[in-house]
């Protein structure tokens, strides 16, 4: 049962503030849900530097974001794939998910390490693939050490770059997929 294990996350972490959504007139709305999980290993760093990107998305009137964070005890594998498909984009907005926290390979499969089970990256593609989404972004901050041989049921389903608001435009207006 999940509820008797242990939540994997650092005491003191610090998220930051969540994006406050803005209603800029004629451009797409990025549905960013992000998903973190694990101690010792700066998942919040993530999420805040997650978080200044879309907000500069924002104040730069590219996109609006609509954030969703599932994190510690919240950032299961089964809830996570229900995040996604209780996702509601439009034709022209964006899903963004990321994830950030342990993860590893088995036979191939790549898998992140959320609270209980874990989840198939594939998983998540594929349903990120379901929604009505113009733009889909499926990204993972994690290992893939090959983890050796899994059994049924064990899993569900450097530099800093330069802000550029007109190629940022172009990916998030001029591409589907």
């Amino acid at each position: 049962d999940d509820d008797d294990d242990e939540v994997e996350e650092d005491a003191n972490a610090d998220y930051g503030a969540g994006i406050k959504p803005a209603r800029n007139p004629g451009v797409p709305t990025i549905y960013a849900l992000m998903v973190v999980y694990g101690k010792g290993i700066d998942v919040d760093a993530d999420v805040r530097t997650m978080r200044n990107f879309f907000d500069t998305l924002q104040q730069h009137r590219i996109a609006n974001v609509r954030e969703t964070l599932l994190k510690g005890a919240e950032a299961t594998a089964q809830g996570t794939l229900d995040a996604v498909k209780a996702l509601k984009p439009g034709d022209d907005d964006v899903i963004w998910f990321f994830y950030s926290g342990h993860g590893c390979m088995a036979e191939g499969d790549r898998l992140l390490c959320t609270r209980g089970k874990e989840l198939r990256r594939a998983a998540v593609v594929d349903a990120v693939r379901k929604t009505g989404a113009r733009l889909k972004v499926v990204l993972s901050d994690c290992c893939a050490v090959e983890s050796g041989r899994l059994e049924p049921g064990e899993a569900v389903g450097a530099s800093r770059p330069t802000f550029s608001p007109e190629l940022m435009s172009g990916l998030l207006n001029g591409y589907r997929g």
